[in-house]
């Protein structure tokens, strides 16, 4: 990405991957109301084009979905596009922490979520790093 393509402060930065209607669009409202850029898909394999085509920075995905599930989506994705953040939401209670980062997952948002703990978490992670050094 050249300097003239760099993602501005409203380019879609974080993408909501969810097959249920209602859930994205809960997510996306949360988000946009702390001022966070969000673009949506209905799966993973639209995910893909998304990823391919945007300039995102973070993945959140369901991980029961018909087409492909969230595990085999954040695999993919870590294994192309390493630079990007990966959470998974699911109603599964705790992942186990080996499955976690075999697939490239940094984040759990346990289902049902409360919305002021998801802004903060993605604003975390949105957050620009300092060096360690100056």
């Amino acid at each position: 990405m050249t300097p003239s393509q760099a993602p501005t402060s409203r380019d879609a930065l974080v993408l909501v991957v969810d097959d249920d209607d209602a859930l994205r669009s809960i997510v996306k409202r949360a988000l946009e109301g702390v001022q966070v850029a969000v673009v949506t898909s209905k799966g993973a394999v639209e995910a893909l084009d998304v990823i391919a085509t945007r300039p995102i920075k973070v993945v959140l995905t369901d991980i029961t979905m018909p087409d492909m599930d969230g595990w085999q989506l954040c695999s993919l994705v870590h294994a192309r596009y390493p630079e990007l953040i990966l959470g998974i939401m699911t109603g599964w209670g705790g992942s186990e922490p080996l499955r976690l980062v075999a697939h490239g997952v940094s984040f759990v948002v346990p289902k049902p979520f409360n919305v002021h703990e998801l802004q903060a978490q993605v604003l975390a992670l949105l957050k620009p790093t300092e060096p360690l050094v100056s």
